[in-house]
C-alpha cells in the first residue's frame, strides 16, 4: 500500500504496519488507521501519520524517555479494545509532543497512545487522575 504523506513524501507500507484506532483519536474520532514512521536521525522520536489525511502527523516520544518512572494506567475498557489481560502484555506507549510557537515544546503523559504491538491496536488511553500532565515539559531547567 502506498500511503501519501505532505511531510514525508509517498511511503510504501504493509497492511500489518497499520495502527488501528477503533475510536479515534480525542479531536480526530475520523482517524482511525496510522502508521509508525521512525527516522534514524530522529530517534527516539516517533512520526505517527494518518493513513486518511496526508497533511495529519503527530510527534510522539516513548514515555519513558520522558519519564523513566512512568506509571501506564488503563482502565477496563481501553484494556477491552487492546485485549490486555495483564499489563505485560508486548506495549508501547508514547506520549505526543506539543511544541508550541513560543515556549518550550511538552508531553502529554496524561493521554499516552498505547499501542498492543502483536495486533496493531491502539487507543490514547486519557487518565481517570492527576498523577501526569497533559503538558509536561521536555526540559523542565530550560529556559
Amino acid at each position: 500500500m502506498r500511503i501519501e504523506t505532505n511531510s514525508f513524501g509517498p511511503i510504501d507500507c504493509a497492511d500489518e504496519d497499520i495502527i488501528h484506532f477503533p475510536q479515534g483519536l480525542p479531536g480526530f474520532e475520523y482517524e482511525k488507521a496510522f502508521v509508525a514512521i521512525e527516522r534514524p536521525n530522529s530517534q527516539p522520536v516517533v512520526f505517527l501519520q494518518s493513513v486518511q489525511s496526508p497533511g495529519l502527523f503527530f510527534v510522539t516520544l516513548p514515555v519513558e524517555t520522558i519519564d523513566r518512572s512512568y506509571q501506564l494506567k488503563l482502565s477496563d475498557e481501553y484494556r477491552r479494545i487492546l485485549g490486555v489481560t495483564d499489563m505485560a502484555r508486548d506495549l508501547l506507549s508514547l506520549a505526543i509532543v506539543c511544541m508550541p510557537d513560543a515556549g518550550m515544546p511538552t508531553a502529554n503523559l496524561l493521554g499516552p497512545i498505547v499501542i498492543q504491538r502483536q495486533d496493531r491496536v491502539a487507543v490514547q488511553a486519557v487518565r481517570d487522575d492527576a498523577l501526569y500532565s497533559a503538558a509536561q515539559p521536555l526540559f523542565p531547567g530550560a529556559v
